[in-house]
């Protein structure tokens, strides 16, 4: 199984990442996983090994090492006998998933508070997200939003914490990005808003209040996802 990818890898707060080579295994990878995320590829979609190599122009292997990337980021899963497919998310799934990005968003709140780190990413990815323009692809729009998030625990500079993080960001835009447009504008119109409540309160030092405003925005927005 390929190793996970690195904070580098997956940076959704910065600024471009420097360009890289990449194998074709890579190139696969991010071509299926960009399908994925656009809805061209829907959840539940059985992924045929054989259509994708010579739809790609690529050996059998190449596409096996591809899937196990996706599976390995949760993005596909393996059924045996069946082969791989994108994830069909279910509400226990969503909500497993929500709750662990709580307590890792609330841990990195309370660091940053007690530490008194430097909030200067957080104010940058707020600020992107609240000048995006609002013709924006739905892509740019779940990016942005997930890189508010992902400053705050960059912001708590936690190696370990960041990582299981990263763990969950693709999962978390397959969420989102399977939202009709509709909901997804609604989530993402309260997403604008809160995130500058939290970041208000983490500059203030309000401890409490900025572990409270994490976790209502979490659950908010799991909630609107399920339409609860």
């Amino acid at each position: 199984m390929p190793p996970k990818s690195t904070a580098t890898d997956k940076s959704l707060s910065g600024g471009p990442a420097p360009l890289t080579p990449v194998s074709t295994v890579e190139a696969l990878e991010r071509e299926l996983r960009r399908r994925i995320l656009d809805g061209e590829l829907a959840p539940g979609t059985h992924l045929r090994e054989t259509d994708l190599a010579d739809s790609y122009r690529v050996g059998r292997y190449t596409v096996r090492s591809a899937f196990q990337r996706l599976v390995h980021s949760g993005m596909a899963v393996y059924e045996q006998n069946r082969g791989v497919s994108v994830l069909q998310p279910t509400p226990e799934v969503i909500r497993d998933v929500y709750s662990f990005r709580a307590a890792i968003e609330a841990e990195s709140a309370r660091r940053i508070i007690e530490r008194e780190l430097s909030l200067d990413r957080v104010h940058a990815a707020v600020e992107r997200l609240q000048k995006l323009p609002k013709n924006a692809s739905r892509a740019t729009l779940i990016q942005a939003d997930l890189a508010v998030h992902q400053a705050i625990v960059e912001a708590a500079e936690s190696p370990r914490m960041l990582t299981a993080f990263l763990d969950v960001v693709d999962q978390v835009m397959l969420f989102l990005s399977a939202a009709s447009l509709e909901r997804l504008e609604v989530v993402l119109t309260h997403a604008k808003h809160d995130h500058g409540e939290i970041a208000d309160a983490l500059e203030s030092g309000d401890q409490e209040r900025a572990v409270a405003l994490i976790r209502r925005h979490l659950y908010g927005m799991l909630d609107e996802q399920s339409g609860d």
